[in-house]
Parts: structure tokens; sequence; C-alpha cells
């Protein structure tokens, strides 16, 4: 076995200074999922459905409580606490390491903005 990765969490009531205290911001964008939209706990088969080739439901779902509403799902305002991911395979240059493109929103991570390439 191999370490390929690694992921750091906290809870959603930690504050910025905690998480800074814990991995720097300077360092690595610690970040949260907010904002999902999910099926119901009985239908668990809709978690495939996708409309105009995009997920309905998870993360890359419909992003706001009205919007889950009228697809018949359950809105989570925040699915888990922080967390941030360590790419231990990505070698020694601590970009690659620390880097995490799974999230794109602004309003979701803390640290250095992403800047384009």
């Amino acid at each position: 076995m191999h370490l390929i990765g690694a992921m750091y969490t906290a809870s959603k009531r930690t504050s910025e200074d905690e998480l800074n205290d814990r991995i720097p911001l300077s360092v690595a964008r610690w970040h949260r999922h907010v904002n999902w939209c999910v099926p119901a706990r009985s239908a668990k088969d809709r978690w495939y459905e996708t409309r105009d080739g995009r997920p309905v439901f998870g993360p890359l779902g419909v992003a706001t409580k009205e919007e889950c509403k009228a697809v018949d799902g359950r809105f989570i305002p925040q699915a888990f606490g922080w967390m941030v991911h360590v790419n231990t395979f990505a070698g020694n240059d601590l970009k690659s390491i620390w880097h995490d493109d799974h999230m794109d929103h602004a309003d979701t991570m803390l640290g250095e903005p992403k800047r384009p390439d």
C-alpha cells in the first residue's frame, strides 16, 4: 500500500484562526461543501439524475434552497466541516501537494484565491 493523499478536517464551528493554526492559510486552502441539494432518503436512485447534462444533486447540482425544493430534494447549507487535501504523490512542489481544484467557488475557500493559469 502507498499513501497517495490525505485529508485534514475540522468542525463547521472551527474559526479561521484555529484553521490557520492547524495548517496555515498561506500554505493550504481550507474549504467547505456548501449549498448541496440531495435526494430524499427514500430516493437514493435519484442521485444519478441530470438536467441539461448536469447533475441535479450533490456538489455540482442545483445550488439554492428554492431550486432544491423544485426538484423535491433536501437542501443542506453545509454538508461537512472544513477540510483540506494533501496530494502526497505530487513530489516536492508545495503548490502541487496542497493544490485543490475540485472546488472552484470563492465562498467555499479560505486562503489565497485561485489564480488563472
